[in-house]
């Protein structure tokens, strides 16, 4: 009897000593200030019109894939074709394409935007959407 609650015993403990060993608690974690790994931006690409808006998010992992804190700095490749604001907003200005990079600490990630010129207004004459054309003068 005695085994049998002794090897009863030992096997509950082994179930213990597995689950304990397997908790995510229990793993190292990076420490404070910890180096980045990466940044992910997203969309890696995108295709808006003159005058609309495309809006990019980055993360900041560290070696571990946890998210880290900090602040993202947003940049243009061509200000004429789309400009970029602090929040990672996107305004398409002008047909082109633009490569938009964000970096933190050290590290930098690009997104490839393409902006395609503004939708014309098929009402107007001038196919712009523009003011009606007014011509005057004399037939011959």
């Amino acid at each position: 009897m005695r085994a049998i609650v002794l090897s009863r015993l030992i096997a509950v403990m082994g179930s213990v000593a597995a689950m304990v060993a397997c908790e995510d608690t229990l793993s190292p974690r990076p420490p404070l200030g910890s180096p980045a790994a990466g940044i992910t931006v997203v969309p890696r690409s995108a295709t808006i019109r003159a005058g609309q808006v495309a809006t990019l998010q980055a993360r900041l992992i560290d070696e571990f894939g946890q998210d880290l804190e900090g602040g993202f700095s947003w940049k243009s490749s061509n200000d004429a074709v789309a400009t970029v604001s602090t929040t990672g907003q996107v305004y398409g200005r002008s047909e082109g394409t633009v490569v938009v990079t964000a970096s933190a600490l050290g590290k930098a990630q690009t997104s490839t935007i393409r902006v395609l010129q503004r939708e014309s207004k098929p009402d107007s004459p001038d196919g712009k959407g523009g003011k009606p054309l007014l011509l005057r003068g004399q037939l011959q």
